[in-house]
This record gives structure tokens, C-alpha cells and sequence, in this order.
């Protein structure tokens, strides 16, 4: 994985965890500041990528580890995981505002957690398509799996939102989409 990467995923774990526990108002600014680092790290990645310039943001940690002499061994972020990172950015900066049917943060959550499905799908098939963009270093296998978790948990993180409401109630139907719906995503 590469170094940017993984910080970028320790900075949004590290974002889960102060959205869920809301304690002091300084992390709803943290978590902002937190949004706006992974936004503009996968932004940032894909104008280079689109506009044709290399903007050293996904070698900036451990530059002598990541093969800069050979560009194509070098370890560079994908164009799918710089673009689920743009989104699960903002699915951080929307976690605030609520709908009234749905929650924004939801939304592009789902979409984060399509894309690591895809990339798994992908995998689990063999159908690089899926997984990776054209001539473009692939999305990781662990770096989708991630992905899929961080979408989950910003998903979950606010129970009283229409869509997690119906799996953390009591009744008969909440009980049946937690036991379905893991089945049946996994299938």
C-alpha cells in the first residue's frame, strides 16, 4: 500500500472515531479539517492524473521505498482509490447535515462502498476491469476491503438517519436486515 494511502486511512479511522463520539465541540472542527486532508489528497491525485502533471502527493512519505527510478514498478496511488478517497471525503464533511429522507453522508457512502464491492467483485472473479483503470496501477485488495469498512462505518455512524434506522431497531425488521443483508451483499 502506499504511504499516503495508509495515512489517509489512519486519518479517517481516526475521523470515524470522533464522529461517533462527539464529546468535545473541538472534533466536529477536527473532523472537518480531517475531511478536507482526504478530499484534497484523492482531488489532488486526480487532477494530476486527468491534467497529465505528476503532483507528488501519493509519494511524499518514504519517497527512496516507493522505486521513483522505474515509473512503471513505481508505487503510486490508483485512480479508483484516489476517486473512493475524493468521496469519502465528503461523505465526512456532509456527516453533519441531515435529510429529510436521507441522509447526504449516507449517499456517498454507498457510493464508496459500491466501488470497493466492485474492486472485490473484481478479485474475487479475476476481472481486472474491476479493479483497476486501463494502464493504472490496480486498487488493492486490502485497500477495497478498507474502503468497504469505512463506507459501513459512516454509514452506521448516525442512528437516528431513516436508512440505519431501519437495521438498529428492535422489531422483526430490523432483526431480518441485519441477518439478510450481509448474506446478502456476500453473495
Amino acid at each position: 500500500m502506499n504511504p499516503a494511502t495508509a495515512v489517509a486511512f489512519v486519518l479517517a479511522g481516526a475521523g470515524l472515531l470522533m464522529c461517533r463520539e462527539r464529546e468535545h465541540p473541538a472534533s466536529t472542527h477536527l473532523v472537518r479539517v480531517i475531511a478536507c486532508t482526504i478530499l484534497m489528497v484523492g482531488v489532488v491525485k486526480l487532477v494530476g492524473l486527468v491534467a497529465g502533471w505528476h503532483p507528488n502527493v501519493d509519494e511524499l512519505l518514504f519517497p527512496s521505498k516507493l522505486n521513483p527510478s522505474n515509473a512503471a514498478a513505481a508505487n503510486r496511488m490508483a485512480p479508483n482509490t484516489a476517486l473512493c478517497f475524493v468521496f469519502l471525503g465528503l461523505s465526512f464533511l456532509f456527516v453533519d447535515r441531515q435529510g429529510v429522507r436521507f441522509s447526504l453522508s449516507q449517499a456517498v457512502a454507498l457510493v464508496v462502498a459500491f466501488c470497493a464491492l466492485l474492486s472485490l467483485t473484481g478479485y474475487a472473479y479475476g476481472v481486472k476491469e474491476f479493479y483497476g483503470i486501463a494502464s493504472f496501477i490496480p486498487m488493492a485488495i486490502h485497500t477495497a476491503m478498507l474502503f468497504l469498512l469505512l463506507a459501513a462505518g459512516l454509514f452506521f455512524c448516525r442512528s437516528k438517519t431513516p436508512f440505519s434506522q431501519m437495521f438498529a431497531t428492535a422489531d422483526p425488521r430490523g432483526v431480518l436486515a441485519r441477518r439478510l443483508f450481509p448474506s446478502a451483499v456476500f453473495l
